[in-house]
């Protein structure tokens, strides 16, 4: 009975755990924001009238077309002229009398005579004026000479940016549609073989990055050619440097190859002829050197014998005294004429006639 109450008591001394609460229920998922959207322009009107359509026009620009033989030029002025037409929503039936509007001097005076020539009562359309202006400024032999000229281009010695122009150029007077992988090969085939041969041709799929790759591979073959320019520069220099120094060192060389000799106070090699009491002038043992028959003679400063005008002193004593003496000096001998050169030959009569013109020149 007492473990029964004991039970009891432990049941009842137990905390009281309250229940748990209710689950919350989930709230409503919000949508994200949304970003505002920009403000689109308001709507053009549907149609405009025919001069607030030439007004615009003139607006954006259109020039005018004065004629010519000049395709490029032609084709621009057409591009434009329709680009101008869509943009300013100008509808058909104003179109051929706005382009008409802007042509001037012979492209003016070409339609006033396609006029004339349809049939009474017939309105050109624009299809009819794009049809005649084709015909009149993109004939057939002019589109065969551009496609040659397209097909025969090649850069040479334009850089690849003016090749690239002139390529876009001619590309749109084609007579048909090329593909990208063809116009590349195209593009190849009229660059420098320099150029050319560094093109990795498989690493490029659009025209544009084969054009960038040619345009840096063109400016690496220009640096590398300054380099060249500036190395050989300073080799040649260098080597004019070296060439200066040794043509000093053998100058030095041929003036310094002979010591000073300590007896006759020269440089010379060998024996030293006034050592052995010879001439210093030409070595022989039996005269002096002023009695030398070589080379003896008077000075042309002051006249006296036993010297030579270098080593005359009379210059230094007196100035210009030795030009003074020289004219006291008498004239010197004239030379004597040389005598006529005679020939022979096995002609008698030849040789009797020769004998006698060099009796009468003596006489």
């Amino acid at each position: 009975m007492q473990e029964l109450r004991n039970m009891m008591q432990e049941i009842l001394d137990r905390p009281v755990y309250a229940p748990p609460p209710p689950p919350r229920e989930a709230a409503p998922r919000q949508p994200p924001p949304v970003a505002p959207r920009h403000r689109q322009p308001p709507p053009l009107p549907a149609e405009f009238s025919y001069f607030e359509t030439m007004k615009l026009m003139g607006t954006m620009g259109t020039e005018y077309f004065i004629g010519g033989n000049d395709q490029t030029r032609a084709d621009d002025w057409q591009q434009t002229l329709e680009k101008n037409f869509r943009t300013a929503r100008c509808p058909m039936e104003f179109r051929k009398d706005l382009a008409v509007h802007y042509l001037r001097g012979n492209a003016d005076n070409w339609w006033r005579n396609v006029e004339r020539s349809l049939p009474v009562g017939y309105v050109p359309t624009w299809e009819d004026f794009l049809d005649e202006f084709n015909k009149k400024y993109f004939p057939q032999e002019a589109m065969d000479q551009l496609e040659c000229e397209f097909l025969e281009l090649r850069q040479g010695i334009m850089t690849v940016r003016e090749y690239d122009a002139e390529f876009t150029r001619l590309r749109r007077f084609i007579g048909r549609e090329y593909g990208e992988q063809e116009l590349i090969r195209r593009f190849m085939r009229g660059l420098r073989a320099n150029i050319r041969n560094r093109c990795s041709i498989r690493g490029c799929i659009s025209m544009v990055e084969l054009v960038e790759q040619a345009a840096t591979i063109e400016r690496g073959i220009e640096e590398e050619a300054e380099d060249l320019i500036r190395t050989n520069e300073g080799v040649t220099k260098e080597e004019k440097s070296h060439k200066r120094i040794w043509d000093n060192n053998d100058s030095e060389l041929g003036q310094n190859r002979f010591l000073k000799c300590v007896t006759c106070g020269r440089k010379h090699g060998g024996t030293c002829w006034e050592a052995i009491g010879a001439c210093i002038r030409c070595g022989g043992t039996d005269h002096l050197v002023k009695n030398c028959p070589i080379g003896n003679g008077d000075c042309r400063r002051c006249g006296q014998l036993g010297h030579y005008a270098r080593e005359c002193t009379m210059l230094q004593r007196g100035g210009h005294q030795g030009n003074q003496n020289r004219e006291n000096l008498p004239p010197p001998p004239k030379r004597q004429a040389l005598r006529p050169g005679v020939f022979a030959t096995s002609n008698q009569g030849v040789a009797s006639d020769i004998a006698l013109e060099q009796d009468q020149v003596k006489n």
